[in-house]
C-alpha cells in the first residue's frame, strides 16, 4: 500500500494573523533592538543609516521564518540570537561609531505538556515523510525478493555472469530519526507504540541489510557460490516483510491522530476563512484517502463516490475562495486546490470502475503534493501578513 505525507502538527493552517512582528524571543528582540538604536545613533552619512536599518529587517524577517516552526524554533532562535548578536556588534563597531548595546544571558522558553507532545508528533511526522520520500517498503520487499529469485540452488554450478541485485540499501538514516522521536519526553498513544514496533524490526535488519550490499558490491556471492545470501535469506525476507507491516501500521496511526486533530482545529477557525477553507479540503481529502484504502478488490465503490462528491464541493468553496482573495494569494495555494482537483478526477475514475493500482496512486501522489504546497502557502500567507 502505498503511503502519504503527514503534516506536522498544528503548523498546517494556523490564520496568518496569529504571527505577530515579535519574534517571541526576548534575546532576538534584544539584539533587534540593539542593531537599530546602532542605526539611529551611527556617526555617518544617512545612506549608511538606512543600509543598517534595512539589516535589521533583513535579520528580523529571518528570525521570524524560524519563530514560525513552534517552540523547537524558538529554542532554535534563543541559543542563535546572542552569538549572532555579539558577532554582529563586533565587527559593525570596528568600522561605524554607534550605540549597540552588548547582548545579555537569556533563559530558552520552556516547554508545557502539550508542547512537549506536539514536538514529539512532529518528530514522529519528520520520520514517516522520511519513509515516504526515501524508503518504499513494499518496493524494496518485492525488489528483494526478486533479486533472491535468481540465486541458484546450493551445489549448482555459479555462472559468470551471475548476478545478485536489490534495491535495499539500510536503514541508518530512518532509525536515527525514529530514535530521536522515541526518546523524546511526552506520551503520544499509538503512535509511540507504532513507532516503537517499527524501529524494533528496523535495528535488528539494518545489519543485515548493510552486511547483505556490501556483499553485492563485492560481488561477493562470486566467491562463495551466494551460500551467504542463502544462510542470511530467512531472516532477511522475514525482517522485510514485518518491516513493511510495521510501517503501514505506523503511518496509520499518524495519520488517525493528524485526522482527528485536525477536525478539532478546523473549528476553531474563522467561518469562511481561508485557511478554514483549505483544512476543510485537507480533511475531506484524507477522507477519500481512507475510503480508497479500504476498497476490497471489485467491492462497493458507494463509500468512495461519496467522499469524492464532498472533496468536490469543498474544493469547489476553495477554488472561489482564492478566485475573489485580493491580493492574490501566493501561486503554492492555487496549486494546493488543482492538486485536490486532480484527486477528484482520479477518485471519480476509481469510483466509476476504472483501473485501480496505478491510479490510486496517482491519487496519493496528488495528495502528497497537496500537502507541501499546502505548507507552502501557510508560509506565503504568514509573510504577508507580517
Amino acid at each position: 500500500m502505498s503511503r502519504q505525507f503527514v503534516a506536522a502538527t498544528l503548523l498546517l493552517l494556523l490564520p496568518a494573523t496569529a504571527w505577530a512582528q515579535d519574534t517571541g524571543v526576548p534575546a532576538c528582540e534584544a539584539f533587534l533592538r540593539a542593531y537599530a538604536q546602532c542605526a539611529a545613533t551611527a556617526k555617518g552619512p544617512e545612506v549608511m543609516r538606512s543600509g543598517i536599518a534595512q539589516a535589521v529587517e533583513t535579520m528580523r524577517s529571518s528570525y521570524l521564518e524560524d519563530a514560525r516552526r513552534g517552540n523547537a524554533g524558538l529554542r532554535r532562535l534563543a541559543a542563535r540570537c546572542p552569538t549572532e548578536h555579539e558577532m554582529v556588534r563586533t565587527s559593525i563597531t570596528k568600522n561605524v561609531q554607534c550605540d549597540f548595546p552588548a547582548a545579555t544571558a537569556t533563559a530558552a522558553p520552556a516547554l508545557n505538556a502539550q508542547e512537549l507532545v506536539t514536538e514529539k508528533v512532529n518528530a514522529w511526522v519528520e520520520a514517516q515523510n522520511f519513509i515516504v520520500q526515501w524508503e518504499k517498503f513494499e518496493q524494496q520487499l518485492a525488489s528483494y525478493e526478486n533479486g533472491y529469485a535468481k540465486v541458484p540452488k546450493p551445489g549448482a554450478k555459479v555462472r559468470p555472469d551471475a548476478d545478485y541485485s536489490f534495491s535495499l540499501s539500510g536503514y541508518d538514516q530512518l532509525i536515527e530519526r525514529l530514535r530521536k522521536a522515541a526518546a523524546m519526553p511526552a506520551s503520544v498513544p499509538g503512535v509511540d507504540e507504532a513507532g516503537g514496533r517499527l524501529l524494533a524490526v528496523l535495528e535488528p535488519l539494518n545489519p543485515l541489510i548493510i552486511r547483505l550490499k556490501r556483499y553485492r558490491d563485492t560481488r561477493g556471492f562470486q566467491e562463495d557460490g551466494f551460500a551467504l545470501a542463502r544462510e542470511l535469506h530467512p531472516a532477511v525476507l522475514r525482517g522485510m516483510q514485518d518491516a513493511t507491516k510495521a510501517a503501514v501500521l505506523f503511518s496509520s496511526a499518524l495519520s488517525e491522530r493528524e485526522l482527528v486533530r485536525d477536525e478539532h482545529l478546523v473549528t476553531t477557525l474563522p467561518d469562511g476563512s481561508l485557511p478554514r477553507l483549505m483544512l476543510q479540503t485537507s480533511l475531506a481529502a484524507r477522507r477519500v484517502l481512507r475510503a480508497q484504502e479500504a476498497l476490497e478488490p471489485k467491492g462497493d465503490t458507494k463509500a468512495l463516490a461519496t467522499a469524492v462528491s464532498a472533496l468536490a464541493a469543498s474544493n469547489s468553496a476553495l477554488h472561489d475562495k482564492l478566485d475573489s482573495t485580493q491580493p492574490k494569494p501566493d501561486s503554492s495555494c492555487m496549486r494546493t486546490a488543482e492538486d485536490m482537483d486532480g484527486m477528484v478526477g482520479k477518485g471519480r475514475e476509481i469510483a466509476g470502475g476504472g483501473k485501480r493500482t496505478g491510479t490510486s496512486n496517482e491519487l496519493i501522489r496528488a495528495y502528497n503534493n497537496s500537502v507541501d504546497h499546502m505548507s507552502d502557502c501557510r508560509k506565503a500567507l504568514a509573510r504577508r501578513d507580517n
